[in-house]
């Protein structure tokens, strides 16, 4: 008994152990403790099946989505800057809040919202234009609603991501474009990549009236499904854009609002452990 006992607190303390080493690589001081025994030990393990669903469990939890008229206010701060002004995602530039988009402002230099997963794609039934009305969780989530220049996030509209096309230049922002794929800046692709993998493993098919989101290899995804691509481009740009303070900082401000985290952005290891580089051809380990 003394024997199974001592074995059982070794075990322990090599779990423990375990845990702290992988909770200093992963995460900052302010979220280490955020994160449960299941994540850390599916990560451990290397196995991605388990992570993506621990994963998807801890990031349902304490949840709170607002309506989509309340997410102007809620970018003012999520990616917000000092006095009153908003950090546009794909150029970077700040602009007054007060610039926004209306019915009665429709320059192509203000900002508005944009969807990193096209609302297009968040159902593949009759009702998927339900989200207007606030029925589909996705659409008001913001992890990956931005504020954006409403020109660019018009051009990009419901096309993949991926590499190649045509240089378009609007107000000091390059960024390409083919029949029907967008290439951002490159100061932005890992912040793309990270949002939309947080989407593929946030919604699977079974919260928020949402359909099943899928991150496909793939440049040509109809708008009659909810997959999107490109994967394999995604995770490229993952790597080559690192983590920045600022996707740090917007991802405590989301948490503050809306409840959860995006876990690619407090560990980018997760990635790779959920889509294996050797693999990555599907959203599905």
């Amino acid at each position: 008994m003394r024997k199974l006992i001592g074995s059982l607190l070794a075990l322990c303390a090599l779990l423990a152990a375990c845990y702290a080493s992988i909770q200093a690589q992963c995460f900052d001081v302010a979220t280490r403790n955020l994160y449960p025994p299941a994540v850390i030990l599916a990560y451990t393990e290397g196995n991605g099946t388990k992570l993506r669903t621990a994963l998807n469990t801890f990031i349902h939890q304490n949840t709170t989505f607002g309506s989509y008229a309340s997410t102007w206010n809620s970018l003012f701060w999520t990616d917000g800057y000092p006095n009153a002004t908003v950090r546009l995602l794909y150029s970077r530039n700040i602009l007054p809040t007060g610039d926004k988009c209306s019915d009665t402002y429709t320059s192509p230099y203000c900002w508005n919202r944009e969807h990193l997963w096209p609302t297009s794609k968040m159902r593949n039934d009759n009702k998927k234009r339900k989200w207007i009305e606030g029925h589909v969780k996705a659409a008001v989530d913001l992890h990956h609603l931005y504020p954006a220049n409403s020109k660019i996030n018009r051009d990009r509209d419901s096309h993949d991501f991926a590499p190649g096309g045509t240089s378009f230049v609007f107000n000091g922002t390059t960024y390409k474009m083919t029949a029907t794929t967008f290439e951002p800046p490159d100061e932005v692709k890992g912040d793309v990549a990270r949002a939309l993998f947080y989407m593929d493993v946030m919604y699977d098919g079974a919260f928020g009236n949402t359909g099943n989101l899928t991150l496909v290899d793939s440049n040509a995804t109809s708008t009659n499904d909810t997959n999107l691509g490109n994967l394999a481009e995604l995770l490229t740009w993952h790597t080559q854009d690192p983590v920045s303070d600022w996707e740090r900082t917007r991802n405590s401000r989301v948490h503050f609002t809306q409840g959860n985290r995006n876990p690619f952005i407090d560990c980018p290891e997760f990635v790779s452990i959920i889509w294996p580089p050797a693999n990555a051809t599907n959203s599905t380990p």
